[in-house]
């Protein structure tokens, strides 16, 4: 819980503090400001927020060779969203970021990651830079501000680090002079360096509820793994609560905004 707290404070702090709005800031003439259509921006705006991100697994098959502790996993994103035509009802959705996955692995020492004992804990640690393309509903059409939307669409990402993290304590260790030992083992073989998902949100505002399905399997085979097979898929489904973030500032006012 500690790590899941520090974690989130970083990306909330990164997320209050490299906020973007408006790129393009066409405002209709006055002419065309009607009690009816007040929209202050046209159909050709672009909307840029951020959005930080907790998700949870939800629990997949269980198996008898290795499982996933679910209650102690969890996944973290801080996106860019770059929204175009925001005044429209539908809006095409570019979103760019950082995502890192926990895995919690339970232990027993029959389990192909376990080197033949019971680790204290054991996890796969994953960071992966996604790009998604959506479409959103704007329920509430207006020039700028989130409102309420919902998105459906797909996203793929580059797992560019995988690590398997080891700690144990035991009494050969402390014949050593040490309390505990960590153990980092990098660049997974058996990981999948791509995967995709199907993604989609409901949002109120500043907060939205998501969902996720990965389409790909994460593990693959690999000779030195679990003889040469792939391992067991956990969950592939993931709920999350979003916070999402905007400034109303434009950078670059025009000749014709008042």
């Amino acid at each position: 819980m500690k790590n899941i707290i520090t974690a989130m404070a970083c990306l909330l702090a990164i997320h209050l503090n490299a906020q973007t709005t408006l790129l393009h800031r066409k405002i209709k003439p006055l002419m065309d400001r009607t009690n009816s259509n007040g929209e202050l921006y046209g159909p050709n705006d672009i909307f840029v927020h951020r959005t930080t991100s907790y998700f949870h697994l939800i629990n997949g098959v269980s198996n008898s060779l290795m499982n996933i502790d679910y209650n102690k996993s969890y996944g973290l994103s801080s996106l860019t969203k770059i929204v175009f035509n925001r005044s429209n009802y539908i809006s095409p959705v570019l979103s760019v970021g950082l995502n890192y996955l926990n895995l919690n692995i339970k232990q027993n020492d029959t389990q192909p990651l376990s080197g033949g004992m019971s680790h204290q804990r054991q996890e796969i640690r994953q960071w992966a830079l996604p790009i998604g393309f959506l479409l959103r509903w704007n329920w509430q059409s207006r020039g700028y501000g989130l409102g309420v939307f919902s998105e459906l669409g797909v996203s793929g990402q580059w797992n560019f680090s995988n690590v398997l993290f080891q700690k144990d304590r035991n009494d050969q260790i402390a014949q050593m002079g040490a309390s505990q030992s960590k153990t980092y083992l990098n660049n997974l073989k058996y990981v999948n360096r791509y995967q995709q998902c199907l993604e989609g949100r409901i949002g109120f505002g500043i907060f939205a509820i998501a969902a996720k399905y990965r389409i790909s399997e994460f593990f693959k085979a690999n000779d030195a793994i679990n003889g040469g097979k792939a391992l067991p898929n956990f969950g592939k489904w993931s709920i999350g609560i979003e916070i999402n973030g905007w400034n109303r500032k434009k950078s670059k006012p025009k000749e014709d905004e008042i």
